[in-house]
């Protein structure tokens, strides 16, 4: 006998909620004079030849009118017309996807292929703004496990932009230690537990209205490679300063080989010789 008050609880089958749900179609069937029960494993179990032929198809229809199109989707035509075996196949169909029940080299290849559709990740600086983390995608807050297995993974396959700007009112300032001191807080405070693994990071310096874009990539055997972006086809850098830039990176990568240095040679390039960052001419 169904427990009462379970007909006032409509709902669809999902992955995770067979037990409940077997309950509520147990007692559904049951007021259409449909004979079923569940086990005391809590399956739902129908048996065909207690039913009619009128009420053979009726038991179908009942039962997949409350199995959600995920489920119904995954289900064969032939199970579909037939209500025994349609409701022997529920319980293993709704069985909730366990992440963690999976091999490390599959879950970072999920990892990878989720991140990806978000690799790269903007922040706008103003003097008036303060710094926050980056707002991490929805496949860290699972868990704690597999947010401390995954999140040095978004690091290494993100590209991190630092735009650095003025909002309306805000006077030009093209001195360098304002992008500079905000590079180091936002290491500090933005990717702290990520710093170590940053592998791209990229800076927009706005100058007045021109905007140059300074890249840095960091590989463990490669080690460092910059480029540089001009917008709005002005020539910001000249020839020696660009040299300039080239031959700082080449003694950080020095310096990062010595000291065994990864995302940290980046923070470490962009913030430790602040007059490349003077308004260029």
């Amino acid at each position: 006998m169904a427990t009462p008050g379970l007909l006032t609880r409509s709902g669809m089958l999902y992955e995770g909620n067979y037990t409940s749900w077997a309950k509520r179609m147990e007692a559904i069937l049951e007021m259409h004079d449909i004979e079923a029960y569940t086990n005391e494993k809590g399956n739902l179990c129908i048996f065909n030849g207690d039913l009619t032929t009128a009420e053979l198809p009726k038991t179908t229809t009942l039962i997949t009118n409350l199995i959600s199109k995920g489920i119904l989707g995954r289900i064969s035509d032939s199970r579909k017309d037939d209500p025994e075996a349609l409701a022997h196949s529920l319980r293993a169909l709704a069985k909730p996807f366990r992440l963690n029940d999976l091999p490390p080299e599959l879950r970072g290849r999920i990892y990878s292929i989720w991140f990806k559709s978000a690799r790269r990740h903007t922040y706008t600086f103003f003097k008036s703004k303060s710094i926050s983390s980056p707002k991490p995608p929805s496949m860290l807050l699972v868990s704690r496990a597999t947010r401390l297995e995954a999140l040095p993974l978004f690091y290494r396959s993100s590209e991190f932009q630092l735009h650095f700007t003025r909002s309306q009112g805000e006077k030009f300032d093209g001195r360098a230690t304002y992008p500079v001191a905000m590079m180091r807080r936002w290491a500090e405070v933005g990717v702290k537990a990520g710093v170590r693994d940053l592998r791209r990071l990229c800076v927009r310096r706005q100058y007045r209205h021109p905007v140059v874009v300074v890249t840095l990539d960091v590989n463990k055997n490669k080690g460092l490679a910059v480029n540089f972006e001009e917008k709005d086809a002005v020539r910001l850098f000249t020839s020696e300063q660009k040299e300039s830039w080239k031959k700082h990176i080449e003694q950080v990568e020095a310096d990062r080989q010595a000291l065994g240095l990864l995302g940290e040679a980046l923070i470490l390039a962009f913030t430790s010789k602040p007059e490349l960052w003077e308004t260029p001419g």
